[in-house]
């Protein structure tokens, strides 16, 4: 076990897991601008346009709704994240920061509703709530397991009211095709700035496929500091931009 998780593990016994989350989320939405990992997200809040509605689907421990919220000003963000532990930390940083223009719905987002069963794995001891993911009958997965409510973004009453919806940010671990074909309706609408973590796997190019030829995006991602067009480069978050 390295040294790093070692540390980790101590603290989190000493806080509680939930402590230790909502501080460590503290720590990063503070210096989230000089953290080298996070520079492609740092990139999309730069291209959020002004007074439209944001959609972050994989919330997490809520660093990035933090950020979206204060990027969002009068303008609303809802977020969505599913797994019980991870909401309550989501909770406490909206009390904290004093953020009111945020609503949580503490579901999963896919192609349908109803319910999904997901996993938070753990190893070596170690519990990684950024890796929850869809439970996938073809592999063993070991962790900590859900069952949770997950809905179509295009069956939600607010988000097919809305006016405007200018962005999305989407974190699903390999739920993206599901969750993306679930907002088809709002997609074409609104054709909002999709900033998204795509896994290299088989279902990426349906995904991309259904983006570029169903909606009409142009898929790029961040090269140097410049957005370029992707053609296969080496990549994990990408930018889905209407014309």
């Amino acid at each position: 076990m390295r040294l790093r998780t070692r540390i980790k593990l101590i603290l989190q016994n000493l806080l509680g897991f939930e402590n230790y989350q909502f501080y460590a989320s503290r720590f990063i939405i503070n210096r989230l601008r000089s953290i080298e990992v996070e520079a492609d997200f740092v990139r999309f809040l730069d291209l959020i346009p002004a007074g439209g509605l944001i959609l972050d689907v994989g919330a997490n421990f809520g660093v990035m709704t933090v950020s979206l919220a204060k990027k969002a000003g009068t303008g609303k963000v809802y977020s969505f994240e599913p797994i019980p532990e991870n909401s309550r930390v989501i909770k406490r940083l909206l009390k904290h920061y004093k953020l009111n223009n945020v609503t949580l719905y503490e579901c999963a987002v896919g192609d349908k509703s109803g319910e999904l069963k997901m996993v938070v794995p753990v190893i070596d001891h170690d519990k990684i709530p950024g890796l929850s993911h869809v439970v996938d009958d073809n592999n063993n997965d070991e962790g900590e397991f859900f069952t949770v409510p997950v809905k179509r973004l295009d069956d939600i009453p607010e988000l097919k009211q809305a006016d405007n919806i200018g962005a999305i940010k989407m974190d699903v671990e390999n739920f993206e095709f599901e969750a993306l074909t679930g907002a088809k309706e709002l997609l074409l609408k609104h054709k909002p700035i999709i900033f998204c973590e795509i896994w290299n796997t088989e279902k990426s190019k349906a995904t991309f496929n259904f983006l570029k030829n169903e909606i009409g995006y142009t898929i790029n991602v961040l090269v140097d500091g410049k957005l370029v067009p992707y053609t296969n480069q080496d990549a994990l978050n990408y930018f889905m931009i209407a014309p």
